[in-house]
């Protein structure tokens, strides 16, 4: 059963939704992948992770081409900053 609360991405906009909250670095990961696919790539593994240090995150996304996963890593990470 979920329990509506705010967390994560929905604390930024004060409403309750259904969820446990999603974390920046989960975005980052499916919005990374996400412009892969329009970009032609045929990827959809991809794992965001807590790491001891309070705030940072270890996120890994698969890849084609390693040159077009890191651009899109980049610009990833540019729309979740402006977000």
């Amino acid at each position: 059963m979920a329990v509506s609360r705010t967390g994560g991405a929905a604390d930024r906009h004060g409403v309750a939704i259904p969820c446990r909250g999603t974390y920046q670095a989960h975005i980052l990961e499916h919005v990374t992948l996400e412009l892969q696919t329009l970009a032609g790539c045929d990827v959809g593994f991809g794992r965001a992770r807590e790491t001891s240090e309070d705030g940072v995150y270890k996120v890994a996304v698969e890849f084609e081409i390693e040159d077009l996963a890191r651009a899109c890593l980049e610009a990833a990470r540019a729309l979740c900053l402006a977000a």
